[in-house]
């Protein structure tokens, strides 16, 4: 029941903001300061949605701190995904609608047990965003996480 909320919240939240993107939102300075209205260039109406990107690489390990291979990484709200490689490493980069102050990863085990029995897991990253003020004027800021550590447990 609290997937089926979470996925209908998500579908929703989705929708609206391609609602808002294609309707888009104008402006005008109908009312603005003299200095305003003195300025050489007209103001810009912008459409779309402002958006953050990231980029998570790290490494998956068992409590021996061994690499383990095959366990998919998910970002949660995103259609990212990826598998580790023989060594455990792995990397992701994606973009948010607007700028998440927390990105959680959903670690599952998909290969059962060819290459060990792990328990998912569920990690939260905080990332630190930094702005290119030469980027786009939808960019929110990048943000780069590296040398990420999961642990995971063996199922019981």
């Amino acid at each position: 029941m609290k997937k089926i909320k979470q996925r209908s919240l998500h579908l929703v939240n989705y929708l609206i903001s391609l609602l808002l993107s294609m309707i888009g939102v104008s402006c005008a300075v109908k009312n603005a300061p003299p200095q305003e209205k003195e300025r050489s260039s007209p103001m810009i109406a912008m459409y779309g949605v402002p958006y953050s990107t990231y980029k998570i690489s790290g490494r998956v390990e068992n409590t021996k701190g061994q690499a383990v291979k095959g366990i998919e990484i998910n970002v949660i709200e995103s259609n990212v995904s990826t598998r580790s490689n023989d060594k455990g490493n792995f990397q992701l980069e994606g973009r948010h609608r607007f700028r998440p102050d927390s990105i959680y990863l959903v670690v599952n085990d998909v290969d059962g047990s060819e290459n060990g029995e792990y328990e998912n897991d569920t990690i939260i990253l905080t990332p630190s965003y930094q702005r290119d003020k030469s980027a786009n004027s939808w960019s929110l800021g990048d943000a780069k996480i590296e040398e990420v550590e999961i642990s995971l447990k063996n199922k019981k």
